[in-house]
């Protein structure tokens, strides 16, 4: 009964986010939008080599013929039920019904906050992107559990549409990887399940995503942007990549600004990124750690701590936005509740600040970056102090799996120099995560240690 009354609770709880998301009554074009719908417009067969998207969300795009008004609905729908089933799936490692009540509500509350929340009116892939995430993590945390066959083919299954979703989230399939082959299981035949998994998280997504990527020139743009903003305002870094790589001299004169904000012909440049550019850039990270250790530093609070993600979420901000784009129209779907705008954001900034990643970025640099260092260290003290985690469950596998996907979000900050909070967005909705639940882990241990023991009374004749 007390579990069927929860999942009353969590579907209402879904039901009441998904309203609040549409009831703001619009859907909002950003900087990529037209992008994503100009790949949906491709023919099927092509999406995978789109020169500029990844093949998922222009695909979800094309099935509803680019009716934008329905990809928020969809998404919406998904990403609230996908954070419900997470929710459930952390809850179930706590032990007391209470205690599972607060997990349940504490960590669905971390999907209204405005870095979660916003991306569900945007026609953008990180909603759907995040959906998947999730979805993903609570068949991992049902697999360290039960250790159940069906985990593992759901987790094949989503690996695919959730890499091909945004290409960094590859990183996320190989700590998803990493732990199913970590997870030793139960049965005799759940053997082949596992190695199916396996086969499809770190042979068969690597393939995909390598094959779309070398086939177009995503990416490109990015590390165009680092070159421009790291490497070209260091001169010891210049001087090597032109005399070792062949870099064009020209890049110089984009130094410290982004591409799309260089006004200087640099068509050399160009020629030489699209041949070489990306490996050139790669080998320049291998050769020269003192340099990524210190791109990585100056930018991993960044990533932690969400910097700048609210901004794409503000209304007001997306009514300026809407202003200059007449040709977006408002969403009435919910009628009546056009002016809950404020609703809307009420909600997700003052979730927002529930979290830790908000108290990264308010703190800033110089106490962000100390703070951002918490999952490496959460990371370190799990692996040592865990000796049984492989073969029954332990409680700690859900921090332990949070703090991987936090650190493995690194390669993300030194291949861009430009909206990194929303390209390793899965580092701050993790670290978020990671904080709950360690919060709740003490307060369980508190909860189950014995108090002293009374002597018995002496019994007298």
């Amino acid at each position: 009964m007390g579990g069927a009354v929860m999942v009353a609770a969590g579907a209402m709880l879904a039901v009441i986010r998904i309203a609040l998301v549409l009831a703001g009554n619009v859907y909002v074009h950003l900087w990529d939008t037209p992008s994503y719908l100009a790949a949906s417009r491709r023919p099927l067969p092509t999406l995978l080599f789109d020169p500029y998207r990844p093949p998922t969300y222009p695909l979800v795009l094309s099935l509803v013929g680019g009716d934008e008004r329905w990809v928020i609905v969809i998404q919406t729908v998904v990403a609230s039920f996908s954070w419900l089933v997470l929710a459930f799936a952390l809850a179930a490692w706590f032990p007391h019904r209470r205690l599972r009540w607060a997990a349940l509500l504490s960590f669905y509350v971390l999907s209204f906050a405005a870095p979660v929340l916003q991306w569900d009116y945007i026609v953008y892939a990180e909603s759907l992107s995040l959906s998947l995430f999730a979805l993903m993590t609570a068949c991992v945390f049902r697999y360290a559990r039960e250790r159940r066959s069906a985990d593992l083919y759901w987790l094949a299954l989503l690996s695919i549409p959730f890499a091909l979703a945004r290409d960094s989230n590859i990183l996320a399939c190989a700590v998803v990887g990493a732990f199913v082959g970590w997870l030793r299981p139960a049965e005799r035949g759940a053997r082949w399940a596992r190695c199916a998994a396996l086969a499809v998280l770190l042979i068969v997504v690597p393939l995909l995503v390598g094959w779309s990527l070398m086939s177009t020139a995503r990416g490109e743009s990015s590390t165009m942007n680092v070159i421009f903003t790291r490497v070209a305002t260091e001169p010891r870094l210049l001087n090597h990549m032109v005399s070792r790589y062949g870099m064009p001299r020209s890049a110089l004169a984009c130094a410290g600004v982004l591409e799309w904000d260089c006004r200087h012909d640099v068509a050399e440049f160009r020629a030489w990124m699209a041949d070489r550019g990306r490996s050139s850039y790669i080998r320049l990270l291998l050769t020269h750690p003192g340099f990524a250790a210190r791109s990585a530093f100056r930018s991993w609070y960044a990533a932690v701590g969400g910097v700048g993600v609210e901004r794409d979420g503000d209304l007001e901000f997306i009514r300026r936005e809407q202003a200059r784009q007449p040709k977006v129209r408002a969403m009435p779907l919910i009628e009546g509740l056009g002016s809950s705008h404020w609703l809307v954001r009420s909600v997700a900034k003052g979730c927002a600040r529930l979290t830790f990643t908000w108290l990264i970025a308010r703190l800033g640099p110089s106490a962000g970056r100390v703070l951002s260092a918490v999952p490496f260290v959460v990371l370190a003290v799990l692996l040592i102090a865990s000796h049984t985690i492989r073969t029954q469950p332990s409680i700690v596998v859900p921090a332990l799996f949070f703090a991987a996907v936090v650190i493995f979000q690194l390669p993300v900050v030194l291949l861009d120099a430009d909206g990194i909070p929303r390209h390793a967005l899965l580092a701050s909705i993790s670290v978020n995560h990671l904080t709950v639940y360690l919060l709740l882990l003490c307060v369980s241990r508190a909860a189950t240690v014995p108090g002293p023991v009374r002597a018995a009374a002496p019994v007298h004749a």
